[in-house]
């Protein structure tokens, strides 16, 4: 089932526009599925190609680094909007200001000929613009800008997205150093835009074809970045969610941008990320003194080890001012001369001490299934309990 033709319509105040009816009898009258596209367009897809292709999606290499950029640039803004009984879809705000629509809409049918030429002449212009709004578009961005507000002090350490608007404080802090350190760090560790603006060039250039599906809907590396943008779309069962969960946690963990550093000499250090880890296949040695000894840091103990590594080379000698990032840089270290990449992996999970790692080890020094969802629980145990510990202060404090 294709769509054709361009279709004229209206938003009204709320964000609702009015689906053709010859649009409505293709899609049952049920629900569809909205995301940002090209040149500041959206995509909108019908409800049937999510249960035809879901198992198709299982064996995607989403492992690599072309397909996961691509589907998270353009696909993690997704949204799922029902008709209703007068025949509308609502199109949320951000989606909404991405396209820039305020009254008038157009609807129309595309092919790949379309979307090449969309494509053509998106790289002919400022396309790195384009692909800076469609970050600052994304979920990714507006959590990374909370997180950065709490480290500056501007908002409470207990505040969630729950109970604070996003889209507020993106409005609330655009154009101040909050929101250009939160772009800074969503585009250097949650988006790859470089591989994006390779793949776009490579789809011109028709190293990298475009597929049109044989059956209605959106293609099966289009659903991938829906079903891996996030967003609640539908009740789940408790088996595929932990399936999920786990699938989402992988992503993750593969996408984990780390800095490796030499924990004998301290005069190296390394910006990397773990999916490249994986496609060389070992922990690269110290180049400096050859060490194999190499502690992969993340957050605020990379930041803090690249300073010492600064210090360390101006000196000639190992010069480590904090002894708790030494202690940890060195039991990292023993940790991955002893076993290797699965090490590296490991310490990219979120909170985990070097007890945490050796520990899951012991079991699983096999980058496996069963070793990324133990990684899991070990992740999720070891902010537990510094969440625990957290709370102890604030009590001995009051």
């Amino acid at each position: 089932m294709v769509f054709f033709g361009e279709f004229r319509g209206k938003i009204d105040k709320q964000g609702r526009v009015v689906i053709p009816s010859k649009l409505r009898n293709l899609l049952k009258n049920k629900s569809v599925y909205i995301t940002r596209g090209l040149e500041n367009c959206l995509f909108i897809f019908s409800e049937k190609v999510w249960e035809s292709q879901s198992e198709k999606l299982k064996n995607l290499p989403f492992t690599k680094g072309d397909p996961r950029a691509f589907t998270r640039l353009f696909f993690s803004g997704a949204y799922q909007s029902k008709i209703d009984r007068q025949g509308r879809i609502l199109i949320p705000s951000n989606l909404l200001d991405y396209a820039g629509i305020k009254e008038r809409i157009v609807i129309i049918g595309v092919s790949d000929e379309v979307v090449r030429e969309a494509i053509d002449r998106l790289l002919r212009k400022d396309y790195r613009s384009t692909i800076i709004r469609a970050v600052e578009n994304s979920a990714f961005f507006r959590i990374r800008l909370l997180h950065v507000a709490k480290r500056m002090g501007l908002v409470r350490d207990v505040a969630s997205s729950r109970i604070i608007s996003l889209s507020k404080l993106a409005k609330a802090y655009e154009g101040t150093p909050v929101y250009e350190e939160a772009l800074r760090e969503t585009i250097t560790k949650d988006f790859d835009v470089e591989s994006t603006e390779n793949l776009l060039r490579d789809i011109r250039d028709g190293k990298v074809n475009i597929v049109v599906s044989s059956v209605e809907g959106p293609s099966p590396l289009s659903i991938l970045g829906l079903e891996r943008s996030g967003l609640p779309m539908e009740i789940i069962p408790p088996s595929e969610l932990t399936r999920r969960l786990l699938e989402s946690f992988k992503y993750r963990i593969l996408s984990q941008q780390v800095t490796l550093v030499c924990a004998d000499c301290w005069e190296w250090s390394m910006d990397t990320t773990i999916s490249s880890l994986l496609d060389l296949g070992k922990v690269p040695n110290c180049p400096i003194c050859g060490s194999k000894r190499i502690a992969a840091m993340t957050g605020y103990w990379a930041a803090e080890a690249k300073e010492y590594v600064e210090e360390s080379r101006k000196k000639g000698r190992p010069s480590v001012g904090n002894w708790e990032l030494a202690n940890r840089a060195y039991e990292f270290g023993m940790l991955t001369e002893r076993y290797g990449l699965p090490a590296i992996v490991a310490m990219a999970a979120r909170g985990v001490d070097p007890i945490d790692v050796e520990w899951l080890l012991t079991k699983h020094s096999k980058i496996d299934e069963e070793f990324l969802s133990e990684l899991a629980k070990t992740e999720t145990e070891a902010i537990k309990r510094k969440l625990v510990s957290k709370k102890r202060r604030r009590r001995r404090k009051a």
